[in-house]
């Protein structure tokens, strides 16, 4: 019942009560993946950062496997502009689930913000092969193919962007 009413109050933005009860939860059920996960869910929200980035990696090595705790933590330590890590849990999160677009997006932008532009390219290709609708991933991967003098493929990616999305400076 815990659980439920866990994730019912995280449903319901009232994440204090949400992290009370997935405490409760967690010590009936200690290394529940899914229990750090929720918490840490709700530990997002409610902006305790470090916390929630503890109960990713709790669930990490509950169940190495599960690849949202992976790239959630990814996205938080991205935020936090530790890109080096940010792009090793975008990794894991793409060894746990090979067609995660989002992951792949994101390793890409994390290769971005450290000047790795040529390696981002492939990702972000990925990541539209995956999902050609994910439109962030073809004006990102135009602007490291600028940084990389693939001017062509650049002004490809713009125009293929621009065709779908007019109101963009």
């Amino acid at each position: 019942a815990y659980a439920n009413r866990a994730a019912t109050s995280l449903a319901l933005k009232n994440y204090p009560a949400a992290v009370a009860d997935y405490d409760q939860v967690l010590k009936l059920e200690p290394g529940a993946y899914a229990h750090y996960f929720g918490r840490a869910q709700a530990r997002e929200a409610a902006g305790q950062i470090p916390e929630a980035v503890s109960d990713y990696s709790e669930a990490l090595k509950a169940n190495p496997a599960y690849a949202p705790a992976w790239y959630n933590r990814g996205v938080l330590r991205f935020e936090q502009g530790s890109y080096q890590a940010a792009h090793d849990d975008f990794d894991g999160a793409i060894k746990a689930d090979p067609n995660y677009a989002y992951a792949y997006h994101d390793r890409a932008s994390a290769n971005l913000r450290m000047g790795n532009y040529a390696a981002a390219i492939p990702d972000y290709s990925h990541a539209l092969a995956l999902q050609p609708t994910l439109l962030p991933a073809l004006l990102n991967r135009a602007a490291a193919e600028r940084r990389t003098s693939q001017l062509p493929e650049a002004l490809r990616d713009y125009d293929t962007y621009l065709a779908q999305k007019t109101d963009n400076a």
